[in-house]
């Protein structure tokens, strides 16, 4: 069984520090520590003591239902009827991993303004970094990871599932590649919007393999990693130039 002083003890020898800033993903092996992701959460805001803690989570139910590849407008519309109807702040806990949860509980976090990306942070910039963003970009440069950017933070990673750090998504947007867009009109009113920027998993995958700032621990029966974000981000935007 995994300890708080055990995680405590990871967190330093991987080299987090007292200002460190660093982006934290759910791993199933959280489930081995004594108090599980509470433990993991609680361990890793007391060794970055002056430094700030994110997690965040995507909210597909919550998304635009013309955004979900359905069949006809009016299966869409269907759809936004039923989110309408849905009581998400009931039921909203069970569309979060653990470890947000946890950071969810935590005193003095705070969390982003975005409807789809929700992000809770918890640190001495807190304020900062959840900052009122634009409803479009969601990974992009005015949003909380656009601030984690700015204090060059980290991203601590379990496992080898890179395919899951979205975050690396606003590398697109530092590449300034042309955003997804959507024109229409109404009543004679022409409009625009910009959703996002195309991206692909796989090169979330190389950029890491290829990150030279990349400290590797064991913990538990996984690998424990931690990656420099704006390093990271740099890979990303070169891969995408590629295309």
């Amino acid at each position: 069984m995994i300890t708080y002083r055990d995680c405590q003890r990871a967190f330093r020898e991987i080299g987090l520090t007292d200002y460190s800033s660093v982006i934290v993903h759910y791993h199933p092996v959280m489930k081995g520590i004594l108090g599980q992701s509470a433990t993991f959460i609680q361990a890793l805001l007391d060794v970055v003591s002056e430094g700030n803690v994110l997690a965040y989570t995507q909210y597909e139910d919550n998304s635009e239902p013309y955004r979900m590849n359905l069949e006809s407008l009016e299966e869409a519309e269907l759809v936004r009827k039923q989110l309408m109807d849905f009581d998400f702040k009931r039921y909203r806990d069970s569309y979060y991993d653990p470890l947000f949860m946890a950071l969810s509980k935590t005193q003095g976090r705070l969390f982003s303004n975005h409807p789809h990306i929700v992000s809770c942070v918890n640190g001495s910039q807190a304020r900062y970094i959840t900052r009122v963003q634009p409803l479009d970009f969601p990974f992009g440069k005015e949003s909380s990871f656009g601030s984690m950017f700015e204090l060059n933070s980290k991203i601590l990673l379990i496992g080898d599932d890179f395919k899951e750090c979205h975050e690396l998504r606003q590398g697109y947007a530092l590449n300034e590649m042309a955003p997804i867009q959507l024109n229409g009109s109404a009543s004679g009113q022409g409009w625009e919007h910009y959703f996002d920027h195309h991206y692909r998993e796989s090169d979330f995958v190389e950029a890491i393999k290829s990150c030279r700032q990349v400290t590797t621990i064991d913990f538990g029966t996984e690998k424990m990693r931690l990656i420099d974000y704006r390093e990271a981000l740099d890979k990303v935007a070169s891969l995408s130039s590629k295309e």
